[in-house]
């Protein structure tokens, strides 16, 4: 006997039957508001068909069926509420054939019943609402973020012009002092070299 715990998982196994071993069971723990779909296959080289049973542990019957070896035998249903779901396969040996062995490949898929609005609003409608608020915040926030680094840039911009004109006043300024005390020093020179009569 297998216990499994789901919350919208694929199960996918086979199982070998003998003479000893004619009957087996799984079971499933089932969430609710799940739609549970899958298969029983029977393998080549195997001699025997199935007898499957799906029950809850309530009591309800999901499926009652033969599988025999011309394909896959389909199941689906819905479980409401969480249940453990016991699926019984019984093989039931060929009488002219020597070997005794079979193996059944089951596939056992839950997920989550969309096509019910109030569980399709709980399971994906709100987390998808959640996300893009999420997005959208971090959106704004982003926007925000460049919205002030333009204006730290464009101040920055604007001190940075104030300081280039300041710095071309200050050189203007400093080359015209320069230029009135060389012409100063020129005449002093002149006056200097006169008065020594060396010009």
């Amino acid at each position: 006997m297998f216990m499994l715990n789901f919350f919208s998982k694929i199960f996918c196994e086979i199982f070998l039957f003998d003479i000893h071993k004619r009957k087996q069971e799984i079971i499933f723990d089932v969430t609710g508001n799940q739609i549970c779909t899958g298969w029983f296959n029977i393998l080549p080289n195997s001699n025997a068909d199935f007898s499957v049973v799906i029950t809850a542990n309530d009591g309800s019957k999901f499926f009652s069926g033969k599988v025999i070896k011309k394909g896959k035998k389909d199941f689906s249903f819905n479980v409401t509420d969480t249940k453990d779901i016991k699926c019984t396969m019984t093989a039931n040996f060929f009488e002219n054939n020597k070997s005794k062995t079979a193996e059944l490949e089951i596939k056992f898929d839950t997920q989550f019943d969309t096509f019910r609005k109030d569980v399709a609003k709980q399971v994906r409608i709100e987390p998808a609402t959640y996300s893009l608020t999420k997005i959208g915040n971090v959106m704004m926030d982003m926007n925000n973020y460049i919205d002030k680094l333009i204006t730290k840039l464009s101040r920055v911009d604007v001190e940075s012009k104030k300081t280039f004109i300041f710095s071309i006043l200050l050189s203007m300024v400093v080359l015209i002092v320069y230029v009135i005390v060389e012409i100063y020093l020129l005449n002093q020179m002149k006056t200097f070299f006169k008065t020594k009569k060396l010009i």
